[in-house]
């Protein structure tokens, strides 16, 4: 911190806690401290309150540009999420505010005099300074004491600060990717919000200041030890232990209950803290006078995250088994608040279930939170679950403020009249398909799972479609097929649900809709090796479909369970005559000039996708940037939720007016539009598990250039495919999930420049390439051959016996 420059001050907290935050902000003014304060609000103001009235700046939590801030805001507790955001205000005022240093206290402190000691530190070298809990033993019997101190953490990070330096970003990184899932409240595990991290800060950034001054940071954890008074001289001023008192922390204090000091701790009284009484009463009065807003009671704002988006509670119960799930895709507050309760309604899978008594998710988290309803009610016993079942409806359904909608529903449950009656008894089903997808989802996984309905149906399969919601609001499509509801009533189920995401199945579907059925999971990958952390995808499954050889090879590796290739099927269509100037113009396209398209999903990972070198082969290809030139077209969707490999895609076309970047969700009609109105493809990807977008380009007689390596080899040759050659080379960390050790095609840059020469200027080519792919499309991927594959697979499987895997797995030796 450079000289004379004051660090920014700031605090966090909830609307309803705003007089403490108002309090905070005139206790620093009223001290002398002359710096900046910022209130950061876990809330939403939502036109509740006037955040101009505060006389500080309010930034919402939303703003802070964390990705998976709803996420968070529905897993933690308001106090958890207040604490979890901390490395990432102190990133947003270092990165966004350039502030040189910024010093957090919070809400609920008052400052009796500059911070002079905090502010030397920082200026002298210091790159974090941090409080102790207490500086002397604490080992009697109340508490807190020094057991409950280790619990909690040695430092209280009601204060904190730091210097903006190389060291602290690193750390600030490390703590906010530790605070995006694990800031609970947890002793048991040794978790307890933020707190325990900063155990680890001394180690972790040699620059640390430990300050011990008795003035900083005065509190009942403390107060045994800090005699805090009036000195003689001056009885104006405050002291604590013969030094002047800085900030106290009224941490546990309520608001309006004047016989409480700190709701936290049994150790003191109102009665017992001396002189501490008098700044107790003269605090509870200025929160009083900083309680209304412009007539507005800021303690009686509900907090924005507490419900869910139809209003709905959100209790702590909930939260904990949504906690519990594994989430995947973007964080939208419609996905994490959404109105939806068969997650919180599910039977909970690791609990035998009887009819007349389930125990769903819900009541299993509350269960597991008490051990005196474990005591009470064992559910390793028949009669320990029909106990727990009535306690659930009667008394915990009080105590835990159980949402109405869910009580209804768990009485309809042991009623036997719930979305699935409880059962262990045997279900009649019929030869069939019961197919799971995300078939709203504009992705390659809805759109593979809306191919295969098609498919099976042209087939003769008999087959419904249950809707796996995508937890997208940008994203959704009309899937153009009905959706069935309730169990399905065949023999089969086929999940269209990747294996990392089927590990979690029995949170995605009612594990009673799962029960009987023989189970096929529709899986794709893109590395050599499939990680060992989805051992368990595979004990949810019976069998596992794959588009490819190369996903198969894979995922044979890793199972002895039948492993089948079942390519994604591509329709051929009838050629349309289409207005292409007309689609140009309407998708900013040049309608006179030649065009490359390429595409990709930033979800998918920009690393694996490789756009940069198209990029990079289109301006070797093409340097002189004339009317005459080709133009590209990159199509791709997410840039707003991955913004660093966005500014590199911006940066890499940046300046060259030629490259249209269009950054936007299609429907698949308008995808349809922009493959028919660009001349040709390009795929420089570095490894596709199957690669849809080459195929279906090939489907519409468009020439393809793309790389000679992983799925897409199936069906691309010489023939029909400008191939690109390849080396070998290890993936990058960061580049891919689970890619430490393994490797990936690096596409020839020389090969794809002469590749988009050669296409660009030679239409004889493009026309032979175009009617060679299109006519083998036809032939290997149509909805006919793609569901008689299907069909002749379900009717060995029945030969075979769904329930014996010994025959499969002999016949699949066989075969």
């Amino acid at each position: 911190m450079t000289a004379r420059t004051q660090p920014v001050y700031f605090s966090i907290c909830s609307a309803n806690y705003l007089a403490y935050a108002r309090t905070l902000h005139a206790s620093l003014q009223e001290s002398g401290v002359d710096a900046l304060f910022v209130l950061f609000l876990v809330d939403e103001v939502a036109g509740r309150f006037d955040p101009d009235a505060l006389g500080f700046p309010c930034i919402e939590s939303r703003k802070l540009g964390i990705d998976t801030h709803f996420d968070m805001a529905a897993r933690y507790t308001c106090m958890e999420m207040n604490t979890a955001i901390k490395p990432f205000c102190f990133a947003w005022l270092f990165d966004v505010a350039k502030a040189d240093a910024a010093i957090y206290l919070d809400p609920d402190i008052r400052v009796f005099r500059p911070l002079t000691h905090v502010h030397d530190l920082l200026e002298h070298g210091s790159d974090l300074v941090l409080t102790p809990h207490s500086t002397e033993p604490l080992d009697q019997g109340d508490e807190p004491n020094d057991v409950r101190l280790l619990q909690t953490g040695v430092y209280n990070l009601g204060f904190v600060a730091f210097r903006r330096s190389q060291a602290t970003q690193q750390f600030l990184s490390w703590w906010g990717e530790q605070l995006l899932t694990k800031c609970v409240v947890d002793l048991e595990h040794g978790l307890f919000v933020d707190q325990k991290f900063m155990d680890l800060a001394p180690a972790y950034v040699a620059t640390t200041a430990i300050l011990r001054h008795p003035g900083y940071n005065v509190a009942y954890w403390n107060l045994t030890h800090r005699q805090v008074d009036r000195p003689a001289t001056d009885p104006g001023l405050w002291q604590a232990r013969g030094e002047w008192l800085h900030f106290f922390h009224f941490s546990g204090v309520v608001r309006g209950d004047r016989t409480i000091f700190s709701k936290h701790q049994n150790r003191l009284t109102v009665e017992t803290i001396g002189p501490v009484k008098e700044l107790l009463f003269d605090y509870l009065k200025r929160l009083d006078a900083h309680a209304t807003l412009d007539g507005v009671r800021l303690d009686k704002i509900p907090y924005f995250y507490g419900c869910l988006s139809n209003g709905l509670r959100f209790t702590d119960d909930m939260r904990r088994v949504y906690a519990a799930q594994r989430w995947s895709g973007p964080h939208s507050y419609e996905r994490c608040f959404g109105t939806d309760l068969d997650l919180y309604e599910m039977l909970e899978p690791s609990v035998m279930q009887d009819a007349g008594a389930p125990v769903t998710r819900l009541g299993y988290a509350i269960w597991s939170a008490r051990a005196d309803v474990r005591t009470a009610y064992p559910l390793a016993t028949a009669e320990g679950r029909r106990g727990f079942a009535a306690w659930f409806l009667s008394s915990g359904s009080l105590e835990h403020k159980i949402p109405a909608p869910l009580v209804r529903a768990a009485e309809r449950q042991i009623a036997g009249q719930g979305r699935e009656q409880v059962t262990n008894a045997a279900v009649s089903l019929k030869p069939g398909l019961g197919i799971y997808g995300y078939f709203r989802a504009e992705t390659g996984v809805g759109n593979a799972a809306r191919h295969g309905l098609r498919a099976a149906t042209s087939a003769g399969i008999a087959c419904r479609a249950y809707l796996l919601e995508a937890g997208a609001s940008d994203n959704q499509v009309d899937p153009g097929m009905p959706l069935a509801t309730g169990p399905s009533p065949f023999d089969c189920l086929l999940l269209h649900v990747n294996a990392d995401e089927t590990m979690r199945i029995d949170s995605l579907i009612d594990p009673g809709r799962l029960k009987g059925r023989y189970r096929i999971g529709y899986w794709a990958w893109e590395l050599g090796q499939v990680p060992f952390e989805w051992e368990k995808a595979f004990d949810k499954v019976d069998e596992i479909w794959t588009p490819s050889r190369f996903s198969a090879k894979a995922f044979a590796a890793r199972t002895h369970k039948p492993v089948r290739v079942m390519p994604h099927p591509v329709p051929v269509l009838p050629t349309r005559h289409l207005d292409r100037t007309a689609i140009r113009r309407r998708l900013a396209i040049p309608s006179e000039r030649f065009a490359f398209l390429t595409a990709f999903d930033f979800k998918s990972y920009m690393a694996r996708k490789n756009p940069l070198a198209t990029v990079r082969a289109f301006r070797d290809a093409f340097p002189e940037r004339d009317a005459r030139s080709p133009i590209l077209v990159i199509k791709c969707h997410g840039g707003d939720t991955s913004r660093h490999e966005m500014g590199s895609l911006q940066a890499a076309v940046a300046g060259d007016d030629r490259i249209v970047l269009l950054d936007a969700v299609f429907s698949p009609s308008d995808i349809a539009d922009l493959q028919e109105a660009c001349d040709a493809f390009v795929s420089l990807h570095r490894s596709e598990g199957f690669g849809l977008w080459i195929a279906e380009c090939m489907a519409r007689g468009k020439a393809v250039i793309c790389t000679n390596y992983s799925g897409n080899t199936d069906f691309t040759s010489h023939r029909t495919v400008m191939p690109i050659g390849y080396r070998m080379v290890s993936v990058r960390s960061g580049d891919y999930p689970f890619g430490a050790g393994q490797w990936w095609a690096d596409p020839d840059h020389g090969e794809a420049v002469a590749a988009m020469r050669a296409v660009a200027a030679d239409v004889t080519l493009r026309r032979r390439l175009g009617d060679a792919a299109r006519i083998s499309i036809g032939a290997t991927l149509s909805y006919d051959l793609i569901g008689t594959l299907m069909r002749d697979r379900l009717d060995q499987i029945r030969a075979l016996g769904t329930c014996d895997r010994g025959l499969l797995q002999l016949a699949d030796a066989v075969n």
